[in-house]
């Protein structure tokens, strides 16, 4: 539903609703990939969704805890501006939400713009990683030295390591008493 027409026509009956019974009318929606937009620009359809409501409430994971969720308030008109604080819960084993802390006020837009930030970071430190191996098997050690020597972050190679092993690309084995790395024969990023 991408018309404003179309969206007005869908929420006026819900907004009648939610007047008459006093009553929140929740709607999920999902982001779409338009990266470096706004937040209040990232949902999928018209923007009049965001425009209408009284409160766009945007839920992600934590870049710096990946068990972690963010609830951040992007946009309100029933608080007052320094009420607009995130909050990060996670979800524990028994299916129950544990509210974690208030983390004052949080920026969408940058928590947004880090996950593509560190799409990238990961991007070059898979091909760093992949361009290396090309070249035959490297002792775990030397393949580690040589990405941190290279400006990729440790946490960032382990991320990416792990990623490329899980998709088998990469394998390690031990020889010696010693581990390596070597590209999977047969992998996508090997022919």
């Amino acid at each position: 539903m991408n018309s404003a027409n179309e969206v007005r026509e869908v929420l006026k009956p819900l907004k009648n609703l939610a007047q008459k019974y006093n009553c929140a009318i929740i709607i999920i929606m999902h982001l779409n990939k338009n990266s470096g937009a706004k937040a209040t620009q990232r949902n999928m359809g018209s923007a009049d969704f965001v425009a209408s409501a009284r409160s766009v409430i945007m839920i992600t994971e934590n870049p710096e805890n990946t068990s972690e969720r963010l609830f951040i308030p992007i946009k309100t008109n029933l608080m007052k501006e320094n009420e607009k604080n995130t909050l990060s819960f996670k979800i524990n084993d028994n299916g129950k939400i544990e509210w974690l802390e208030n983390k004052g006020r949080v920026n969408a837009d940058e928590v947004l713009n880090s996950f593509e930030t560190q799409d990238v970071l990961q991007s070059v430190a898979k091909g760093f990683i992949i361009g290396s191996l090309s070249r035959g098997d490297i002792l775990a050690t030397d393949l580690k030295n040589l990405v941190l020597n290279n400006g990729i972050s440790e946490k960032m190679y382990n991320i990416t390591k792990a990623k490329l092993n899980k998709e088998d690309i990469i394998d390690s084995y031990q020889k010696d008493k010693r581990y390596y790395w070597t590209l999977k024969k047969g992998s996508n990023e090997n022919d």
